[in-house]
């Protein structure tokens, strides 16, 4: 908790008068949100995401960040480059002034040349496996420019050479763009690319069976719904034994959404990442009333949630998050399904057009 409140202090402060920075009143506005944040203990996704890099740097982990619009974030969330209002190139970012021995914090706007970024990024993993290296696409359909790296490095690098890769690819999506080409991050792509079988059920009895889906599958996707969860799922990227890409999917709406709030105690050290997120409502304390089971995953909970809400059936339909696709939480799934719920429905939901098979 102590590692919390330094972190989100000090991303919540404006710069210390010795620096002589002049905020813009809009950055302001946001810094005060995010200072009654901290005081009231819950963390949105800017400030969960600066928990999981906060806490590595802490530990002397290297974190990097390059993107098209990454210093400010896309939509707006991020601001971890302030920029001085009345002189030219003066910047200050304060994930740089979290602890005097901590490790360095690089975050760079890039190019539109996404294939030549990402593939430095892949390449500074595998040559830096110790650190947190991430791209985020401006949008998630932006990624289609940088396919043969994905399809020849990423998804294929280790298998092909025998090297392995941590890079994380951030990219929005839930068809909340402007247009064609800034709505979807096409998961059903990065799936379809997976050696994760659908086909084949696998062992779920084996001890190890969550440490080995994950060191034989190509690539991890997930697709979260709470900071808390983001904030579990970076930092494992740096603390397996072992490195896999990482393709995550954010949705826009959920950056600052009031329900996608997650509280510190999500954060400390006897929780970790969920591959599921079970009903933690009233469907899920009574599982006897439940007649509907729907097994859903990212922003579309919310969607449900509100629907659910607005016909009064919170005790009669359960929602299952799903947060990792790939590989696949067999055990859980099959665990959920069959220990407490005597129900005549289950449900698959997604927010996804028929047509692009996901």
């Amino acid at each position: 908790t102590d590692t919390l409140k330094t972190i989100g202090n000090m991303f919540s402060t404006p710069p210390p008068p010795e620096h002589k920075f002049e905020t813009h009143k809009g950055i302001l506005r946001i810094l005060a949100q995010r200072t009654q944040m901290v005081q009231d203990k819950v963390a949105d996704w800017s400030l969960g995401e600066a928990f999981a890099f906060g806490s590595l740097l802490k530990e002397g982990i290297l974190v990097r960040l390059s993107g098209q619009d990454v210093e400010r974030g896309t939509f707006s969330h991020r601001h971890h480059v302030l920029h001085h209002q009345s002189e030219d190139k003066v910047v200050y970012n304060s994930l740089d002034h979290l602890y005097p021995d901590q490790a360095p914090y690089s975050v760079s706007n890039s190019s539109l040349s996404e294939c030549a970024v990402l593939g430095f990024e892949h390449g500074y993993s595998m040559a830096s496996p110790n650190a947190l290296v991430m791209w985020e696409g401006q949008f998630g359909d932006f990624c289609n420019t940088a396919q043969c790296i994905i399809d020849t490095f990423i998804a294929s690098g280790e298998t092909k050479w025998v090297r392995q890769s941590g890079v994380v690819m951030l990219l929005p999506h839930s068809m909340e763009g402007m247009g064609p080409e800034h709505s979807s991050g096409r998961i059903e792509r990065f799936l379809q690319m997976s050696d994760d079988d659908p086909d084949v059920y696998p062992d779920t009895c084996d001890a190890d069976f969550v440490a080995r889906q994950l060191m034989n599958v190509n690539w991890i996707v997930t697709n979260l719904s709470t900071p808390a969860n983001l904030f579990h799922c970076l930092r494992r990227q740096v603390k397996m034994g072992f490195r896999k890409p990482l393709i995550n999917f954010s949705p826009k709406s959920l950056l600052r959404h009031p329900l996608a709030r997650s509280p510190f105690k999500d954060f400390n050290e006897c929780s970790c990442f969920q591959r599921i997120i079970p009903d933690k409502g009233p469907a899920g304390k009574q599982p006897d009333c439940v007649q509907k089971l729907v097994f859903c995953s990212g922003k579309v909970y919310y969607d449900l949630v509100k629907e659910r809400d607005d016909h009064e059936q919170v005790e009669t339909v359960a929602l299952v998050r799903v947060e990792q696709l790939c590989p696949f939480p067999y055990d859980l799934i099959s665990s959920d399904a069959n220990s407490s719920w005597t129900i005549p429905d289950c449900a698959l939901q997604y927010r996804i057009h028929k047509a692009q098979t996901c």
